[in-house]
């Protein structure tokens, strides 16, 4: 469906995998350009990534403005915890390091786990539950939640939802490279994800 976002997208149906990566390369490519500019995204939210379908090849596209004043209680409740569920540790000011690049890509894991699983990794009935969870949880295990996930594919999202921003990836390049070594991998021994 034409400029449908990512979230409707999720509410309708769990997504595979090759469709995944597609969404996932084109928010990486945003995401690099962006950081190339020296902007943070901060958070990225299910409702603000355009999906559109053309000629059989599907492109995301980061809209909206993202969270700009990040949980600084300007928001009702359930705006803050919208944005907490996606927010790396540091956006969320639960550890002492700057926001940076690894930031959003923490983010974007939780976007990507979501779209595999159909569920985002921690939930929680209060903004400090939350936190806590982002910060001492452990990672759900992809494949354990849907077993069509590659461990290649399982494996980055892991990294990518890893506690402190210096055990992530540190730049949107440096994912992408990743998918896009394992999508000729994907594609040929998982033809029905």
């Amino acid at each position: 469906k034409p400029g449908a976002t990512l979230a409707d997208q999720i509410a309708a149906s769990q997504l595979s995998v090759t469709r995944t990566l597609s969404i996932a390369e084109h928010i990486l490519i945003a995401l690099e350009d962006l950081h190339r500019h020296g902007l943070i995204r901060r958070c990225l939210l299910p409702r603000e990534i355009i999906v559109e379908e053309s000629a059989g090849n599907t492109r995301a596209f980061i809209g909206g403005y993202g969270p700009l004043m990040m949980l600084q209680g300007r928001q009702n409740a359930s705006v803050a915890m919208e944005v907490a569920a996606y927010a790396s540790p540091e956006a969320l000011g639960a550890l002492d390091e700057d926001v940076r690049a690894s930031s959003d890509l923490y983010s974007l894991g939780i976007l990507l786990f979501e779209c595999l699983t159909g569920r985002v990794p921690f939930t929680a009935d209060n903004l400090g539950d939350l936190v806590f969870h982002h910060m001492t949880s452990p990672i759900p295990d992809l494949t354990s939640i849907n077993p069509l996930i590659p461990r290649h594919v399982s494996d980055i999202v892991l990294r990518l939802l890893q506690k402190h921003p210096r055990d992530r990836y540190q730049s949107a390049a440096g994912v992408l490279y990743d998918l896009r070594q394992i999508e000729t991998v994907v594609g040929a021994e998982y033809p029905q994800c």
